[in-house]
């Protein structure tokens, strides 16, 4: 039986802009609704499974949809906020009674989009790409109160790109 393989190219038409801030993700959003003049409001956490671990990843969502404008903001958190259970074998855990071993607790979280592990959070906005219209949005973004870093994203340079198809 012959197999066959299904090549999907997705199309990132979105601008990407990774955030450092040590403020946590609703604060953050009131802060950006005020700055940007919308209004991001929460949805259900995007899920990731990563396969060495039990549990999916999850990560905090706010959206905002312009119809006027045709825009659509999503704010992501880039890190999970959910400890997960490792399917990894803990070899210095000890066996219970029935010589079993309890999965380890993960102390650390995963990342959204690795490669941007000193983002903790990700804003996508929905529109075609615009120069002008990118550089005055990272420049109303480095004026929110508590936010340390911003940075332009190429999307077709990012390996885990595939995680922000949601």
């Amino acid at each position: 039986m012959a197999k066959f393989t299904l090549d999907i190219e997705f199309d990132f038409d979105f601008m990407l802009f990774a955030i450092a801030a040590h403020e946590p993700d609703y604060k953050i959003c009131f802060k950006l609704n005020q700055v940007l003049g919308i209004d991001l409001h929460k949805e259900e956490p995007i899920e990731l499974k990563n396969k060495n671990q039990q549990d999916n990843l999850l990560f905090s969502l706010y959206c905002y949809t312009d119809e006027a404008e045709q825009l659509e903001y999503n704010l992501l958190s880039n890190k999970s906020y959910n400890a997960v259970l490792s399917n990894k074998s803990n070899r210095s855990a000890q066996a219970d009674l029935f010589g079993e071993t309890e999965p380890e607790l993960a102390a650390q979280k995963g990342f959204l989009i690795n490669e941007l592990s000193n983002a903790d959070y990700l804003l996508i906005v929905r529109n075609s790409y615009d120069a002008t219209a990118a550089y005055e949005t990272e420049q109303k973004l480095r004026t929110v109160e508590g936010v340390i870093n911003v940075q332009f994203v190429e999307v077709s340079e990012l390996a885990s790109k595939n995680n922000l198809i949601f």
